[in-house]
């Protein structure tokens, strides 16, 4: 959506629906868990993110990675393997490009909790 229209959506034009859904289509809202003793992980995608979320896992040093899609509200468990893996999270694949993404607002390592609410402008 051309910057413009995302202004009016911010200004003018609050309360339209297609407004609304463009800030929901743009926003992502998820959860990771981790416990220390097991050494397990949850992503919880919240039911806010509409359009769902797409976590890349892996090792920053390295070229690969896994992807996880989720729909809005689903859950993954990730076993003690990825416990030191670090992640990048957006609603859309091309937003995302590994390693680069690391250190955005929605990455971070696996083995740390976070409660993420953020919308990609």
């Amino acid at each position: 959506m051309p910057l413009l229209s995302k202004l009016l959506c911010l200004v003018a034009l609050p309360s339209l629906l297609s407004c609304a859904a463009v800030r929901d289509s743009e926003s992502i809202h998820y959860r990771i868990s981790a416990d220390a003793s097991s050494h397990a992980i949850q992503i919880a995608c919240s039911p806010a993110s509409a359009a769902g979320c797409v976590f890349w896992v892996g090792d920053p040093k390295a070229a690969t990675h896994r992807v996880i899609r989720l729909a809005a509200g689903a859950t993954e468990r990730l076993g003690p393997e990825a416990f030191d893996a670090h992640y990048c999270a957006a609603v859309k694949e091309e937003r995302l490009e590994w390693p680069a993404c690391m250190g955005g607002p929605t990455s971070g390592a696996l083995g740390r909790d976070a409660n993420v609410d953020f919308t990609f402008w």
